[in-house]
């Protein structure tokens, strides 16, 4: 089941063979072994599989199921969001829905406010990608 998985997750982030194993430590030859199956990761390779890719050790394996890996942009986006105090969580979290509201469908008119539960307006100004704050 690793074979597939592994092969897998590696083209759906489209990363060569080359580039997944240097972020591992491990020669591009040590890959395509795993790939092929003639070869089977370590238990800290797989774990650093895992979390390269961020799925479970249980999924590589083939017990569990799981939604659609992460792509890369989410994996930074949630690692930024993870390294940040409750107040700059919140903040971040205004901001998206301000950008998602901005960019969705139903609002293409410049100059959409959202005020947030904390006092703090978002501007997005249109499809310029121009946001500032403002405050009260």
């Amino acid at each position: 089941m690793i074979v597939e998985r592994l092969k897998s997750l590696r083209k759906s982030r489209q990363v060569s063979q080359k580039d997944f194993a240097k972020a591992l430590r491990v020669s591009q030859q040590t890959v395509a072994s795993w790939e092929v199956g003639r070869t089977e990761p370590s238990n800290l390779a797989l774990k650093d599989i895992a979390d390269y890719f961020n799925v479970t050790t249980d999924y590589l394996l083939g017990r569990e199921t799981a939604a659609v890996p992460l792509s890369k942009k989410q994996t930074t986006l949630l690692s930024m969001f993870d390294g940040l105090n409750d107040t700059g969580q919140s903040t971040l979290m205004n901001v998206a829905g301000s950008l998602k509201m901005s960019h969705s469908k139903q609002s293409r008119a410049a100059g959409i406010v959202q005020r947030n539960s904390g006092g703090t307006n978002f501007l997005a100004t249109g499809g310029n990608n121009n946001y500032s704050i403002v405050t009260p």
